[in-house]
């Protein structure tokens, strides 16, 4: 620092030496600006110093050295503002632990200890924690926080009080004042909304508060889906157990299906966001105690499985593919060499057996699976990309906007509100083709055509209206009884905000999206939830998403009776397949075989796993019989060939790839393994007629180079030297003279023990590096 200093002071002298007396404006003005700079940069740096000591502080509470913590945290809290909460909070918390280790020391019998360790570790985590939030709300540097600045004098009660004010004008409200009204009411929602998400930890008398807020009849739906979201969203942020058990009473108590369903998927979040860790007895058993409730049960699970649907599959499809792609390579480097990579295996090896989708139409599972793949197309939301466009409005800035439900009276709309409007978006809304964020999206979009142009189309859509008239009362009396249809919407609306909301990344909470959950994991909390129905139809769903891992999970606690075994044991076969466990999927697939021994497609499999695994003789024995089953298969003959011929039997291969090319024939294809096998069989002139066939035929632009170096190998075995130079040559002006030589190498031992001069093999390489030019005068 010194030595900077020192250059920056030598710049100044020389700059002021130059412009004499106007330089001590810049003097000042420069010095002002280093100052600034300097405090930036050392502010930052204390910042990110407590940030990393409050980790290590979490770091320390889970590892059990609480004494460590609690002094590490002491001397952070001169720079927070609350000194004697926290002091207060720490020598509490000590005294605590200090009893306890002093009795469990002495011998005292204590069956609560457990208890009373975790909740000093809890308490001790959440002060730090809070510690962490002080600092971040000090420094400003985090949307949440500015939120929670610009609300600090605003309490719970508060905020109600404004609430409640607004909502009693809005009744009120004569025809010129409807608008103003509506937008104060909507404000103090939004305000609610805020300090809910925001406050720090409630007491005993703002929990009654909210609870009751939810529960008034006279209160507005908007406010009461608003408390419901901002307390998921705390729970995003960091568990609290009051703040779950609050979202329980919803649930619990609540008449409203919509509020139930927005308490359970706050609950979901909570749970597999990481509860488990800090939750208490109580909790627990009161989660197993309403798993006993079938509707609770139900709700929970179909949360589970849209989400297990919300799920991209590419990352682990990319992961499989090249996984077997290179299993392959390794397996058959001598076939892909010669070109063969197309005969290495049957595309139809890789399928899912179709027997497999009338099996779930039998058992009542795929009615099951369509309902929860509604509008989805492989659980990717259809309408995503198109509603994505229309999420620049300024409403869409309103961060509690996210979560409402679709209200045709939003101040907003104010300029499209009419009664055959409303009446059309009453029938849209309980349809289920959109969630309520999307369509927010298309009315605002209305909202902004030109007078004439809004005028038009609303016109167009009041005539639909119309014809709607009668099934509009049928569809709005049957919505609440479609939970699962709640659920897939409110998820939709949440998957929005976490995917577009221009300020997601800049809210301190985790995505619910991006948990990587098992069925297990909610089991663990709620062991009451896993009936043999939902437990198929979750090893389903995972299977048609691709998560194999995790569908083999469920698949193998399923029980496997005389109906099931057979698919089951297939099933679990072909995730470990996927997964790259060869070893274990050849024995789900002999138990599958043992049930239904006549089963091609198991049998397929089988043999497949058996050349992943380079046992070609066993997949050799399984063809065979595959062949007798469905004789004259070309591909089945072709798999039978390739077998023969990494076992070295070329003559029997010949005689496969023959019947293949007669039943079949596919060009170059089906040519090629004919004229290797000819050459690895020492018929030479064969082999060479056939690489004739294979070069003519090759489309424009094809890469023949390889069977130019194959042609040279069996006219140089024939003793055809220089016809033999000329196809590597060839090769090589094709390709390059790296692949002569690295095709050479790999050949080298072939060739030498049928016959060939190891040394003409060098030579014809190193021809190869020069002109035809070079030879031409010698």
């Amino acid at each position: 620092m010194d030595v900077i200093y020192d250059i920056y002071l030598t710049k100044i002298v020389d700059f002021y030496i130059s412009f004499g007396a106007w330089s001590f404006l810049f003097f000042f003005l420069f010095l002002g600006t280093m100052f600034v700079l300097l405090y930036l940069y050392t502010e930052n740096t204390i910042s990110m110093a407590f940030y990393i000591k409050i980790k290590e502080v979490i770091k320390k509470i889970e590892t059990g050295h609480l004494i460590e913590a609690i002094r590490e945290l002491r001397l952070l809290v001169p720079q927070l503002s609350r000194l004697e909460y926290y002091r207060d909070n720490l020598d509490n918390l000590e005294l605590s632990y200090r009893y306890m280790l002093k009795y469990a020391t002495e011998g005292v019998d204590d069956p609560q200890r457990g208890d009373i360790y975790k909740k000093i570790c809890t308490e001790l985590k959440q002060i730090a924690e809070e510690m962490a939030e002080e600092k971040h709300e000090l420094s400003g540097d985090d949307f949440y926080y500015a939120t929670r600045g610009q609300m600090r004098d605003v309490s719970v009660t508060t905020a109600v009080e404004r609430y409640r004010n607004a909502l009693e004008q809005a009744t009120l409200a004569d025809d010129g004042s409807v608008v103003t009204a509506a937008r104060n009411l909507e404000k103090a929602e939004a305000d609610v909304f805020k300090v809910v998400w925001t406050k720090r930890a409630f007491n005993d008398a703002e929990r009654s508060l909210l609870l009751d807020q939810i529960a008034d009849i006279a209160a507005s739906r908007g406010v009461k889906e608003l408390i419901l979201s901002a307390l998921t969203l705390r729970l995003l942020r960091r568990f609290c157990e009051s703040d779950l058990t609050m979202l329980l009473d919803v649930y619990s108590t609540s008449t409203d299906d919509e509020l139930q369903v927005r308490a359970i998927v706050g609950v979901y979040f909570a749970l597999m966001g990481g509860a488990s860790a800090t939750m208490s007895r109580e909790l627990r058993l009161r989660l197993e105690t309403m798993a006993d409730n079938d509707t609770y049960r139900s709700d929970l699970s179909t949360v589970f499985l849209q989400m297990a649907r919300s799920k991209g599959t590419n990352r682990l499809r990319k992961k499989v593919v090249n996984e077997i792609v290179s299993k392959l390579s390794n397996m058959a480097s001598k076939i892909d060499r010669k070109g063969m990579q197309l005969q290495v295996f049957d595309d139809t090896e890789m399928l899912k057996n179709p027997e497999w989708m009338r099996a779930l139409e039998e058992s009542g599972v795929t009615d099951k699976m369509m309902e929860l793949s509604r509008l989805h197309e492989q659980g990717n939301d259809v309408f995503l990309e198109s509603f994505a466009r229309l999420k620049n409005y300024s409403f869409f800035s309103e961060m509690s906007n996210w979560f409402l439900s679709f209200d045709m009276h939003r101040s907003e709309l104010s300029a499209v509100a009419s009664d055959n409007l409303s009446s059309m978006m009453d029938v849209i809304t309980v349809s289920g083709a959109f969630c309520d964020s999307d369509i927010y999206s298309f009315m605002l979009s209305i909202a902004t055509l030109p007078d004439d142009k809004r005028s038009l189309m609303m016109q167009s859509m009041s005539a639909q209206a119309q014809q709607f008239g009668e099934s509009v009362d049928g569809a709005l009396a049957s919505r609440k009884r479609d939970r699962r249809m709640m659920i897939r919407l409110l998820l939709q609306n949440y998957y929005r905000f976490f995917d577009i909301y221009v300020r997601r990344t800049h809210l301190t909470m985790v995505n619910p999206f991006d948990f990587d959950t098992r069925w297990s994991d909610l089991c663990v909390l709620c062991n009451n939830i896993a009936d043999a129905e939902t437990l198929r139809l979750v090893g389903e769903i995972y299977f048609e998403i691709e998560e194999y891992g995790k569908a083999l999970e469920v698949f193998e606690s399923l029980d496997h009776n005389e109906q099931t075994a057979a698919t089951l044991y297939q099933k679990e076969g072909y995730c470990l397949e996927r997964l790259g466990s060869y070893e274990q999927a050849i024995k789900s697939y002999d138990k599958a075989e043992l049930v239904n021994s006549d089963n091609v497609w198991t049998l397929r499999h089988l043999a497949f796993c058996y050349r992943l695994l380079g046992n070609h003789a066993a997949a050799l024995t399984v063809y065979r019989k595959v062949d007798r089953l469905q004789p004259d298969n070309a591909s089945t003959i072709n798999m039978i060939g390739n077998c023969l011929m990494e076992t070295g039997d070329f003559n029997e291969a010949l005689k496969c790839y023959f019947k293949v090319n007669y039943l079949s024939p596919k060009g170059a294809k089906s040519l090629r393994p004919i004229a290797w096998c000819s050459l690895r069989a020492a018929n030479y002139e064969q082999s060479i007629d056939y690489y004739n066939k294979v070069i003519a035929s090759a489309e424009p632009g094809e890469n023949v180079s390889i069977d130019y170096v194959n042609r040279g190998h069996a006219r140089l075995l024939s003793g055809d030297v220089k016809a033999a130079t000329d196809d590597y040559i060839t090769a090589a002006r094709k390709s390059n003279t790296a692949f002569l030589q690295k095709t050479m190498t790999l050949d080298r031992d072939m060739l030498v023990a049928a016959g060939a001069d190891a040394d003409l093999l060098t030579f014809i390489v190193e021809r190869s590096r020069f002109n035809d030019n070079d030879f031409e005068n010698m």
